[in-house]
Formats: structure tokens, C-alpha cells, sequence
């Protein structure tokens, strides 16, 4: 488990089961048949719905068989707010360069 997820309150156990809550999207970008998605998450101990922790998602979503699919997820800790808002700028950036390289050459 990565320890991002862990603090000095209380260590939790890679199997332990977990709630993970969306608490608020902070971007959401959709290129062509992909969704990037920037969100904060709660994660709750499942046996007492006790705090965690919390953290930032970034995660790719892609159309397949009628709805999105989360294809890629990738996770930070709240201290990185700013790098992960970054790397979705340049993320999206990168996915609307390649789909419009895409349309050109059509």
C-alpha cells in the first residue's frame, strides 16, 4: 500500500477493506472518447467508517460498450494539490494535440 495513505494517527493494513467517497471534482476535461477527471477522494476504514485519509484522484476514463471505463488512476497526496492539477493541464494538453494530429490527417 502506498504509504501516502498512511499517517502517524493510525496504520492501516493493505487488506483492510476501505470506502473511498468523491468529495468534490476539481477538473474534468472529455477529448474524443476519453474522460480525464481530477477529484478529491475520503477514504473510510470500512468496519467503522472512521477518516483515513485524503487525497487527490486523477484518472482517465474511456468510452467502451455504452459508458466510461476507468482506464487509468493515478493518486496524490493533498500536500500535492498543485503537481497534480499540473500533470492533468499537461495530460489534457497532450490528448487534444493527439486527436486534433488525428483529425488533420484524415
Amino acid at each position: 500500500m502506498a504509504k501516502n495513505l498512511m499517517n502517524s494517527e493510525n496504520m492501516i493494513f493493505p487488506d483492510e477493506s476501505r470506502e473511498i467517497e468523491l468529495v468534490e471534482i476539481v477538473m474534468q476535461v472529455e477529448v474524443g472518447h476519453a474522460q480525464f477527471e481530477l477529484a478529491e477522494e475520503e477514504i473510510y476504514r470500512k468496519a467503522d467508517g472512521k477518516l483515513i485519509d485524503t487525497r487527490i484522484a486523477l484518472t482517465r476514463k474511456e468510452w467502451k460498450s455504452g459508458k466510461y471505463v476507468t482506464a487509468i488512476a493515478k493518486h496524490y497526496p493533498m500536500s500535492e494539490r498543485n503537481k497534480a492539477i499540473s500533470e492533468m493541464v499537461t495530460l489534457t494538453q497532450w490528448a487534444i494535440m493527439e486527436t486534433a494530429q488525428e483529425k488533420m490527417a484524415k
